[in-house]
């Protein structure tokens, strides 16, 4: 609500541009630009240089740079709440590694991935996916994500193509990776740079906070159902490095 007659843009200097002055080169759209007449965020020009705010209809940024890193489809690291360092993470075979984290944006995403560092042995293989958790206990429950089995005696990035599958915003999923045979050396992400829900053990509460789980399973295609019992809880430590990538 406005006392008074609403402002205008020409009522203060800083904002008296008009749609032509911002490079507009399609037709006028009343509360969005267009360009060429297209009905979506249009570009404006800096400098007579179009700077895109738009790429496949998401909002970008209007910094230089900007249309190639959009365009990009740039991999979101999950878990990760500060741009830390890239750390290191060894899996212990024959055992389920999890951990959880949440998107605060309901986000599609298709592709899964992880860098493996320092390949395993002969042999050495891994999988990665992600559950859903019980809206009470919030421990994980059924398979949502599963990003098939990685060869990882090879130091390269481990991209799976999934179909486009939804993310609910607000929501807690878990990420779980078990390997077999040689483990390899993975991306990690510091103790430090991640958010950790899981709290600590009475007695141990000046201390480090639990980082992820850990439950024995033996190597093999993930199950659908998260195994029951639950794991063992490791306190401080480095979680696995998994990425995916928003359509």
């Amino acid at each position: 609500m406005f006392n008074g007659a609403a402002p205008r843009f020409g009522d203060n200097p800083r904002l008296n541009f008009t749609l032509e002055s911002l490079g507009v080169t399609g037709a006028a759209a009343v509360g969005s630009l267009a360009v060429a007449g297209a009905a979506t965020v249009g570009s404006l020009s800096v400098g007579g240089v179009p700077v895109n705010l738009a790429q496949g209809g998401v909002a970008g940024w209007p910094f230089p740079g900007a249309v190639a890193f959009m365009a990009a489809k740039p991999f979101l690291n999950l878990g990760r709440i500060v741009g830390g360092a890239v750390n290191s993470f060894v899996p212990t075979i024959g055992n389920l590694e999890y951990f959880p984290f949440l998107l605060h944006h309901t986000t599609s995403i298709d592709r899964i991935a992880f860098v493996v560092s320092v390949g395993g042995g002969a042999g050495s293989v891994a999988r990665v996916g992600i559950y859903n958790s019980d809206p009470v206990t919030f421990g994980p429950t059924s398979l949502v994500i599963d990003g098939g089995e990685f060869d990882t005696t090879l130091v390269q990035e481990n991209i799976t193509v999934i179909a486009p599958t939804t993310l609910t915003g607000g929501v807690l999923y878990w990420i779980a990776l078990n390997s077999g045979v040689s483990a390899p050396t993975v991306g990690g992400i510091s103790p430090s740079d991640i958010w950790s829900p899981l709290g600590a053990a009475a007695g141990l509460l000046s201390g480090n906070p639990c980082t992820r789980l850990r439950l024995a399973s033996a190597y093999g295609a993930l199950p659908v159902n998260f195994p029951a019992g639950g794991g063992s809880r490791l306190l401080g430590t480095t979680v696995p490095s998994v990425w995916v990538r928003p359509v």
